[in-house]
């Protein structure tokens, strides 16, 4: 019985694939640090709706693997010529309306766990709610964000399935989770935090506040290297997607196109790296120490500490290069991938949490980011 109950668990925790849950880590502790870098001295962070918030991250990357796990077998992409790692519901060892069920409640769970954070509640020394301000736009998004979980392969028109599941990684993987993840922590009372207005004001509730050049930024950086993942998946899996009509990019334009579309993520990942220390205006008190010539470079801490992480993504390139399609060569390439991505996230939340309090209490601005104050 023991055993039987030892299988059970050990079935269900491969179903969640825990190696894939880094991609909802990742965001979120990049998000956590800009909130964080955008406080300052100036406000905390606020644990008691970001917490409900990170598990609802897991629950949707949990939520999204279960319904692409039955999804996928019903549609014959997981069949027994599959080269990736065994599925439970290729293996029959749930039934796919079971796993589907199961990833629906998930995503439901999931975004049940962000309301708190979308109605910006305010909690007393007592556990108490003092107050409350409905943010529209994190909602909306969060929605959004569970929605396109599924609609990743469920649904009458699965966005795996018709080439659009790269550019749906790098928007909802990348941008709006680390954007959520920043407003999770908003501080609605804090001059100079995330929201600088007041709670009534309208640039609060839009789509702005949430997706402010920072989040931007961060988010593309971090939704480039998600996709990569992706696509040494859609590489591994290109002819056995053909004989199902699965529509990646790698099926579409072929397996060339997809080693170049690697290549242009990673460089994009990494060639951002530089707007972290970019002046554009050269009004920035800390980079006048670099000298008067080159104020308008102002090295941070952000864009410093995830170069280091380079050799890691340039061996991904390496082999994506090597590789022949197809092959389990593939999924070796994919764990470096997945390592990469990591340590890169990591990295930029570390750089971003050193660079706290180099925003003034104006908000963020390109022209004025903070930074190591390399130089005399």
């Amino acid at each position: 019985h023991r055993v039987g109950w030892a299988k059970f668990f050990s079935a269900c925790v491969a179903a969640c694939r825990p190696k894939s849950l880094t991609a909802a880590v990742v965001p979120f502790a990049v998000g956590t640090a800009l909130r964080l870098r955008q406080a300052g001295d100036g406000g905390t962070l606020n644990w008691p709706t970001a917490c409900p918030a990170f598990f609802g991250y897991v629950l949707m990357q949990i939520g999204c693997n279960l319904v692409n796990d039955a999804c996928d077998f019903v549609k014959g992409a997981d069949g027994p010529t599959r080269v990736g790692p065994a599925r439970v519901t290729q293996r029959g060892v749930f039934r796919a309306k079971s796993v589907h069920r199961c990833g629906v409640v998930c995503l439901l769970a999931a975004f049940a766990l962000l309301v708190p954070a979308g109605l910006g509640l305010d909690w007393n020394h007592q556990g108490g709610i003092t107050s409350y301000n409905v943010n529209k736009p994190f909602l909306t998004w969060s929605l959004l964000s569970c929605a396109a979980a599924y609609l990743y392969t469920g649904g009458p028109y699965p966005l795996g399935y018709h080439g659009l599941g790269d550019c749906t990684v790098v928007a909802f993987f990348g941008v709006v989770a680390t954007g959520l993840a920043c407003a999770a922590h908003g501080d609605h009372h804090v001059s100079g935090g995330f929201y600088a207005q007041s709670p009534s004001s309208d640039s609060e509730n839009s789509s702005r506040s949430l997706f402010t050049p920072p989040v931007l930024l961060a988010g593309t950086q971090t939704g480039c290297l998600a996709a990569v993942l992706l696509a040494v998946n859609n590489l591994r899996d290109a002819f056995t997607d053909s004989k199902v009509a699965k529509k990646t990019l790698a099926v579409v334009f072929g397996t060339d196109f997809v080693k170049r579309e690697i290549y242009f993520l990673v460089a994009t990942a990494y060639g951002l790296l530089v707007l972290w220390s970019v002046d554009f205006d050269g009004t920035s008190g800390n980079a006048a120490s670099l000298g008067e010539s080159c104020a308008w470079f102002n090295p941070t801490w952000a864009s410093v500490l995830p170069s280091l992480t380079l050799p890691l993504a340039l061996e991904v390139t390496n082999c994506v290069r090597k590789v022949f399609p197809g092959t389990t060569e593939c999924n070796e390439i994919l764990a470096s991938a997945a390592l990469a991505h990591l340590a890169f996230g990591v990295s930029l939340a570390a750089g971003l949490a050193l660079d706290m309090g180099s925003v003034p209490s104006g908000g963020f601005s390109w022209f004025s980011v903070g930074g190591l104050g390399f130089g005399g």
